[in-house]
């Protein structure tokens, strides 16, 4: 066990630890070690191989039917409803779904996104106990977009997003609020640039934040690698999480309580036309003024003068 808890403390820097937590875990879970297993289902997760931890964490179920934490990522990574959360580690829920937009949408967005290279201006940060906004190159590199071109795709764009609240909510534990409003803005990742460690409603002014989204989009075939988002599970000590890949045409929904970072981009050509975009956003649950549109649920419009965080 010390040998594979040292190895995961770098495993979210590290491919080359992972593989080797991975191979030495193998030859124990053939045995049917149930806790051999459940390390090996968490080392796939924080590769990315969702299918494959899936497919370990059943093992264990199947092994050890009353072990909760087994239970719950069989619940998460299979879409299922969520059993009784776990008294200690517990892993983020999320749900992910590919082929988000209709392709002519999503192709119109891409071309929307780079062809306004000028909107986009460095992402700022609130530092815990701060009250103000503020560049933060040790923790965020990236270019945001909140203006106009953020407007321009909001009206529909909003429409996908509350259809696919009515699915997340629940899978995640959660209940729809009879009024909230959607926070958005547009990112590009390019060579180099991260978001270290952190929470999206950790300070004042984001509080309200209930839930948090990120849909990718970029050129293809994809001119980077790396730019994964990292899930981090609540127990800081278990240095496990689930990473998910920024596919195209993709998004994820995940709770803004959680910490999660996004990792290096590697291997770009520092073209912003290539970057790994995103729209990324905020279900919030601060009411604040009578702009809705109709359907039950209430959304604002309004984008804050400052955002805390992102």
């Amino acid at each position: 066990m010390p040998p594979y808890k040292n190895l995961t403390r770098m495993l979210s820097r590290s491919d080359s630890l992972l593989d080797r937590a991975e191979a030495a875990l193998r030859r124990t879970a053939k045995a049917n070690d149930a806790a051999a297993l459940l390390r090996l289902g968490d080392v796939q997760r924080g590769k990315g191989r969702l299918g494959e931890a899936l497919d370990s964490y059943r093992r264990v179920v199947s092994l050890r039917p009353d072990d909760p934490k087994a239970s719950w990522l069989v619940a998460i990574l299979s879409g299922n409803e969520l059993p009784n959360a776990p008294a200690q580690t517990r892993p983020v829920p999320f749900v992910y779904r590919t082929n988000f937009l209709p392709p002519q949408r999503c192709k119109a967005l891409l071309a929307l996104a780079q062809a306004n290279r000028e909107r986009f201006e460095p992402g700022v940060v609130v530092v815990a106990g701060g009250t103000r906004s503020s560049l933060e190159p040790d923790l965020r590199k990236a270019l945001v977009e909140r203006g106009a071109t953020v407007e321009e795709v909001r009206p529909w764009f909003s429409t996908h997003l509350r259809e696919a609240f009515s699915e997340a909510l629940p899978r995640m534990g959660m209940c729809e609020p009879d009024q909230y409003w959607i926070e958005m803005a547009m990112s590009a990742y390019i060579g180099g640039d991260f978001f270290a460690k952190h929470t999206d409603n950790g300070a004042r002014a984001s509080r309200a934040r209930m839930l948090s989204f990120a849909y990718y989009f970029h050129r293809e075939p994809r001119c980077f690698s790396g730019g994964a988002l990292l899930l981090h599970d609540s127990d800081s000590d278990a240095c496990a999480f689930t990473r998910i890949e920024p596919q195209h045409n993709s998004i994820v929904f995940f709770p803004s309580s959680c910490i999660h970072e996004i990792t290096a981009i590697e291997n770009s050509i520092d073209d912003f036309g290539g970057a790994r975009f995103a729209i990324h956003g905020w279900l919030r649950t601060d009411f604040r003024d009578k702009r809705s549109i109709g359907g039950g649920k209430h959304q604002r419009h309004r984008v804050p003068q400052a955002c805390a965080q992102q």
